[in-house]
């Protein structure tokens, strides 16, 4: 019995020797799990697919198919996640036919947003796409989705950047996020503008409408609890965030969104999106 206790004990220490966080590109997820609220929920889905003809690695991702779990937690997939030439999916239940989804982010935060690793030599082949949107209970109707993209570390921003012709529209509601490779963001703070380009046109100058400074949180959250143990090293899964809501008034304009973060060390993202009072959702980026 003690022979097979070492034996199981070596095999985990060597499948969580597997995967060296050094050997993987971290990706942004901007909205990593779905979000319920009192009269409707936010539904997020990311696809991922391995177009080459070698498998690749990609954590950490979980199942959420077939028969449930007999008791709390997620079943992580081990590496290499991803096969070759293959889209990930998996029947939602244990009755066929039944719907077939991806993989599960099976990170637990109070905040959107969480970072993948994606095996760095093979990064080129794999293929991460979501999309987002406003799902109103008991209506027939949902409304059309947002497609979202994934960002690898290496596209994250320094210094001051702009989001570009945000329409302003009444009646919309606007949430901008901004998220930070956590080791550049410890007490960083950004500053929000919003300037209405439209007038520019008038005046040749742009009208500044509203300014606002906010302070990147650390990380907050945790992997899900893991079902016959997590295949998942040590490694940052969230990113600093700061979060910035209904911070656009009403009328119908053009709008400049420019955040200056007061260091230049930050490296940054930011996700804007709009919701329509048909709860159509836009997704602007830098």
């Amino acid at each position: 019995m003690m022979k097979r206790m070492l034996l199981v004990m070596l095999f985990a220490v060597n499948a969580f020797a597997q995967r060296n966080p050094a050997d993987y590109t971290r990706v942004l997820l901007p909205v990593h799990r779905s979000v319920s609220a009192s009269y409707g929920g936010w539904t997020v889905q990311w696809h991922f697919r391995n177009e080459g003809k070698s498998a690749a690695d990609v954590f950490p991702l979980a199942w959420m198919c077939g028969l449930p779990l007999p008791g709390p937690g997620v079943s992580i997939i081990g590496k290499p996640a991803l096969p070759p030439e293959r889209t990930m999916l998996c029947h939602a239940g244990d009755v066929i036919p039944s719907p077939l989804v991806p993989p599960s982010v099976p990170i637990v935060s109070d905040r959107p947003g969480a970072f993948l690793y994606v095996e760095t030599a093979a990064i080129d082949q794999v293929t991460i796409g979501g999309s987002l949107n406003w799902v109103t209970f008991g209506s027939p109707k949902a409304a059309a989705p947002a497609q979202l993209r994934a960002v690898p570390e290496g596209e994250f921003l320094r210094g001051t950047r702009s989001i570009l012709s945000v329409p302003k529209v009444s009646g919309s509601r606007y949430a901008l996020r901004i998220y930070a490779l956590p080791e550049t963001a410890q007490g960083a703070r950004v500053t929000v503008r919003v300037y209405d380009i439209r007038s520019a046109r008038q005046t040749a100058e742009e009208t500044l409408l509203s300014t606002t400074t906010l302070t990147l949180d650390p990380p907050t959250g945790a992997v899900a609890p893991c079902f016959g143990g997590c295949d998942l090293p040590a490694a940052g899964y969230l990113p600093a965030t700061a979060q910035l809501f209904d911070f656009i008034g009403g009328g119908e304009t053009s709008l400049r969104i420019e955040i200056e973060p007061d260091s230049d060390a930050l490296r940054w993202w930011a996700v804007l999106s709009s919701t329509s009072v048909t709860n159509d959702v836009g997704i602007f980026t830098p």
